[in-house]
């Protein structure tokens, strides 16, 4: 079974990936939580030269590295054409990375913080170039059992690492993700509320009898 949870920077994804793994641990359920990240190439390549680097590629012990972040640069999938190909090869290996994952993991359930939709999603899916990628990458992306998609206003309040325009433009591809009808979208309306919300729509699908 895979549950995976995305949406924009600050909408909630950790906290109710977290709240979902105790829920299905109070079930008994052979579950395991993940955060996509953890499972891209790059990651792998930062680990093995002991790079520590957080989930957004700043060092965590440089201030400056952090003001940059924050004020002035938006991510770099959006810093160029030639640098956007080579994150569209790698998000190709990332894929293969998680068929891997999947294969070891069969028999668990899968909580997925953050989602191969994620990545999709970092592109400028308003020019018809990176929607025709979009399309060939999400025919090979694993459906999940169901792939929540938390709808939260305000998240540029809740996590300013990036200019707003970035979280604007990031909120379009998510509504071209939501038009491919791969997504629950769930309101984000406050932590309690939002996660009965989750655990309805879990127990609705079938997959876990109250």
């Amino acid at each position: 079974m895979l549950i995976t949870f995305s949406g924009n920077h600050g909408s909630g994804k950790s906290t109710h990936a977290g709240l979902t793994l105790k829920f299905f641990k109070s079930s008994r359920a052979n579950v395991k939580l993940i955060h996509i990240v953890d499972l891209s190439f790059l990651e792998l390549v930062k680990r093995a030269f002991g790079n520590k680097t957080d989930r957004f590629g700043s060092n965590k012990d440089s201030d400056e590295s952090k003001s940059r972040s924050m004020d002035n640069e938006k991510p770099m999938e959006y810093s160029g054409w030639i640098y956007s190909a080579v994150r569209m090869l790698l998000y190709k290996i990332d894929l293969a990375f998680f068929y891997v994952f999947l294969i070891f993991n069969r028999n668990k359930t899968i909580v997925c913080d953050r989602y191969l939709y994620d990545k999709v999603a970092n592109f400028d899916l308003s020019k018809p170039f990176f929607r025709i990628y979009a399309k060939l990458y999400l025919f090979f992306v694993p459906k999940p059992d169901i792939a929540f998609y938390l709808d939260a206003e305000n998240v540029y309040e809740r996590k300013k690492e990036y200019r707003m325009e970035f979280y604007i433009e990031r909120e379009e591809s998510y509504k071209w993700l939501i038009s491919r009808k791969v997504f629950s979208a769930v309101k984000s309306e406050g932590i309690e509320k939002t996660q009965k919300c989750i655990e309805r729509i879990i127990f609705l699908s079938g997959l876990l009898k109250p």
